[in-house]
């Protein structure tokens, strides 16, 4: 579609790499849900674990007027440097 982009998430760690996970805090990250723990690499839950579809709509959403989300100005700063370079079409 005309007008979509995709913001890369700023690297992070040794290998360069990140997911929007990441920019939590890391006690957030460790929250356990019915005794499961959060696995990132994980699509939808195993025994003992939860992904990241769960973490979202379970532990974020809930709690997004008390959850810190300074770690996510590196993110924010990406997005603020795609909007100043970007150039509508025809101008």
């Amino acid at each position: 579609m005309a007008g979509d982009f995709s913001v890369k998430t700023p690297a992070k760690g040794a290998d360069g790499m990140s997911c929007i996970e990441d920019f939590f805090d890391a006690e957030l990250l460790k929250t356990e849900l019915d005794g499961k723990k959060l696995n990132l690499k994980k699509d939808h839950g195993a025994d003992g674990e939860y992904g990241k579809f769960v973490f979202a709509e379970k532990v974020v959403r809930p709690n997004a007027g008390t959850i810190d989300f300074t770690g996510f100005a590196p993110i924010l700063e990406c997005i603020g440097a795609v909007i100043d370079h970007y150039v509508p079409p025809g101008t």
